[in-house]
């Protein structure tokens, strides 16, 4: 029996996390469970690496760990990983993929889950410069736009021959500050378009305000935008918003997952919902391809398989073998019932340009942005 550990954060973002969290985790494992044994850990945070060593030591000691699956913001993930090295536990690092791992984090023990945000935010700011949008201003809340976000953004506008003009930051108290003056502030510059970046419940009211302030410049948005809350909850102008995304929301097996899911939850499908999901479906996978249970043989196999989830063909260390090489243009749009929905437009490639530009940024342990515990989930 392998003993799976998922360490599972509390968050008041993310409504329902840790109820929805382990019922993720269920599903991936539901053809495997006479061979994983889950055992859930509340995590609080999981923003204080001390509490977090103490907590997986406490799991070792008593449950005989052999696997561990974390939510984690990307600088607790290396200091987590030497503890889990040292004691020779796996460890699936489930991360939003915000800022660029670091090489000098690597060890043989660990492996990520990614939701490639950085490489998201680049084709974004490629995208927005292929529509012919040279000038542009980015703007983020608070709680969303740390790390390498706006680089990734402004590299990304660059290799179109367009550049971030102006960055602004939003909701800097609360969730519902108003940002109107300042979206009027930005029109009177006269941007090409209006680059943003919130999720939640910060993108409603940033969305709300746009339309108050009688928002005309084009706005589009990353992708956490549309895919952290219900889209019915925005007001009429979430219509036409276009995002770029590395997979499919309109595509058979996300539609299956979401299904499947609400069968047990009625939660918003949101990403780390679907990276626990995945992550104990390879590690199930894994377990199954091995020729023995062994520490390293499970780990050089998990290194090598991919399964078809929710997001189509998924790996571990994703930004690492440059798997990545289409991705999504979407529109919110209407069923033929009514219901809104993130429609595929279009696809992009990726250029090789992005996966160079990430390895740059892997060389440079120097953080980009602002470091931001609510950015784990």
């Amino acid at each position: 029996m392998f003993n799976l550990g998922v360490i599972v954060p509390q968050s008041y973002f993310l409504p329902r996390l840790s109820r929805d969290l382990p019922i993720a985790c269920k599903m991936g494992i539901e053809n495997a469970s006479q061979h994983i044994n889950l055992i859930l850990e509340p995590g609080n945070y999981n923003e204080d690496i001390d509490v977090l060593r103490q907590k997986v030591q406490g799991m070792i000691m008593r449950e005989n760990l052999h696997g561990l699956i974390c939510p984690l913001n990307p600088s607790l993930i290396g200091p987590l990983s030497e503890l889990c090295a040292a004691e020779e536990i796996i460890l699936i690092a489930n991360t939003m993929g915000e800022d660029v791992f670091f090489e000098s984090q690597l060890n043989d023990s660990l492996l990520v889950n990614s939701y490639q945000l950085w490489q998201t935010a680049w084709l974004t700011g490629l995208y927005t410069a292929n529509l012919g949008f040279k000038n542009s201003v980015a703007i983020y809340g608070r709680h969303d736009g740390g790390y390498g976000i706006p680089l990734a953004l402004a590299v990304g506008a660059e290799a179109g021959g367009a550049n971030i003009k102006v960055t602004k930051i939003t909701h800097m108290e609360n969730e519902n500050d108003a940002c109107v003056d300042l979206l009027k502030e930005v029109e009177r510059m006269e941007p090409d378009a209006i680059l943003a970046h919130h999720s939640g419940k910060q993108a409603v009211n940033f969305l709300s305000d746009a339309s108050t302030a009688k928002l005309t410049t084009p706005l589009i948005t990353l992708s956490p935008f549309v895919e952290t809350v219900d889209l019915d909850q925005f007001c009429s102008k979430i219509e036409g918003i276009n995002t770029v995304s590395t997979y499919q929301r309109d595509a058979d097996q996300y539609l299956r997952f979401v299904s499947e899911f609400n069968a047990k939850s009625q939660s918003v499908v949101h990403p780390h919902i679907i990276m626990a999901y995945e992550s104990v479906s390879l590690l199930a996978l894994g377990l199954e391809a091995a020729e023995n249970s062994a520490y390293s043989t499970v780990l050089k196999t998990l290194k090598k398989i991919s399964i078809e989830g929710p997001r189509g063909n998924v790996c571990l260390n994703p930004d690492f073998n440059e798997s990545l090489s289409t991705a999504y243009i979407r529109a919110v749009s209407r069923t033929e019932s009514g219901e809104l929905f993130n429609k595929t437009i279009d696809t992009l490639e990726v250029p090789q340009l992005c996966h160079e530009q990430y390895q740059l940024a892997q060389k440079n342990t120097q953080k980009q942005g602002w470091v931001n515990p609510y950015l784990i989930a």
